[in-house]
């Protein structure tokens, strides 16, 4: 009888310490090739945030590079994080539509590698028993619209955003009417004054043109009245020549 209750007094409070205590999940592997090790995380539609702990140990494929992803039950990568030497923590965002089982795969990038032993491979403890964070859910306050002009108008705010301007009455908008129309104005007198300076140019232009032409015809018939008058001279000296007899 006494044995029996030495057993209760042992065995009641281990067995209240196994219930109570949380359960070791970590999960130790070995990376011995680009074969991915994965595990599977169910996810409700209150979780935002699949979060996550490793630890790589120091060894021969120090430099090999390796990633765990996160894959959501469509098949597309939420995220990719580099398998750091040491313990490091991961998150993945989970968006509101896509509840279920997520893939977390823990893989070698490296094409080709194999070792040959477990003693050369990358030693990886990962936690397998996620606790996904969950954003509590915030009331926003509700605030009036603004009113400009008696108007009642929708900002930013009205759908808990930040509002990025100062919503302005209308005398602040007539007044940069009146400003761009005074830009646009300005604009349009010095498009006037180019395409005056424009059409100048080319009457100069023109002007110039007919002016080297005047030129060239007064110097060609310039040289033609020399050499006639030329001609004209040693014919008329010829002539006297013949009547005096000299020649």
């Amino acid at each position: 009888m006494c044995r029996v209750s030495l057993y209760i007094t042992f065995i009641v409070p281990l067995f209240l310490l196994y219930i109570t205590a949380p359960v070791n999940a970590t999960a130790r592997f070995v990376l011995k090739d680009t074969r991915p090790v994965c595990f599977v995380e169910e996810v409700d539609e209150s979780t935002r945030v699949v979060s996550g702990e490793y630890t790589r140990a120091a060894g021969d494929s120090l430099n090999v590079p390796a990633r765990i992803v996160v894959t959501d039950p469509n098949g597309e990568e939420v995220s990719s994080n580099g398998l750091m030497l040491g313990t490091h923590a991961f998150t993945a965002p989970v968006s509101e539509d896509t509840a279920g089982q997520y893939m977390l795969c823990v893989q070698v990038t490296e094409k080709g590698w194999e070792v040959p032993s477990e003693a050369r491979g990358i030693l990886v403890e990962f936690n397998t028993d996620q606790k996904s964070r969950i954003i509590p859910e915030t009331e926003m306050p509700i605030l009036k619209r603004q009113k400009v002009d008696s108007l009642e108008v929708f900002t930013f705010r009205d759908f808990g955003g930040e509002q990025k301007d100062i919503l302005r009455p209308a005398e602040y908008i007539r007044r940069i009417e009146s400003a761009l129309d005074n830009l646009i104005t300005l604009v349009s007198d010095m498009q006037d004054e180019i395409e005056h300076l424009i059409g100048r140019f080319r009457r100069m232009r023109r002007t110039s043109e007919s002016t080297y032409t005047r030129i060239w015809v007064f110097g060609i018939i310039t040289a033609l009245v020399m050499v006639v008058v030329t001609w004209l001279q040693f014919i008329f000296l010829r002539s006297t020549l013949r009547q005096k007899k000299l020649v």
